[in-house]
């Protein structure tokens, strides 16, 4: 089973290689659509990856938002509890992403996973039940978990202010 499924516009392939590389440099297997061999059934394939992967990572950019593909993954994945949102470029969301707390991730080119891409990491070794990079939810000595939020977010401002604590069940 894929543990991530990367969802991007054609155009943004480049950008969208450096994420799936880095999720696989920490120990994800990671599906894009690169890897359609010919003769496959392109919308059986990726609807297959889409509805079994653990967390699907969404790319938002200026020709994502416009992409009717990328959207229906984003919806499902939203549907699902599986979205991790990332905007590699400046732009506005579809109106039912608004409200989605999403990974500014614009700056990051690659480079170290703690200098950008480690919020989104955590996110998905959460809704994967692995520890990617030793980040995301981590058990805390004496109960509970301790959430990691996305980095450069108001969620991550917030929650340094105080001690924020999930129980098993919240998880």
């Amino acid at each position: 089973m894929t543990d991530i499924f990367l969802s991007y516009n054609r155009e943004d392939q480049a950008r969208a290689k450096l994420f799936a590389e880095a999720f696989e440099a920490q120990g994800f297997k990671v599906w894009w659509d690169v890897g359609l061999r010919t003769s496959e059934a392109y919308d059986e394939v990726t609807e297959t990856a889409l509805r079994t992967a653990k967390a699907v990572v969404v790319l938002w950019s200026k020709k994502s938002v416009q992409s009717r593909w990328v959207r229906a993954e984003a919806t499902l994945a939203d549907r699902n509890k599986t979205l991790v949102p990332c905007m590699i470029e400046p732009c506005e969301h579809p109106i039912m992403f608004e409200l989605t707390q999403t990974a500014e991730l614009s700056h990051w080119q690659g480079e170290e996973v703690g200098r950008g891409l480690a919020g989104a990491s955590g996110r998905c070794g959460a809704v994967c039940g692995a520890r990617a990079g030793g980040r995301g939810l981590r058990r805390r000595h004496g109960g509970g978990y301790r959430v990691r939020p996305f980095p450069g977010t108001r969620a991550q401002s917030d929650l340094a202010k105080r001690d924020v604590r999930l129980s098993k069940e919240h998880v």
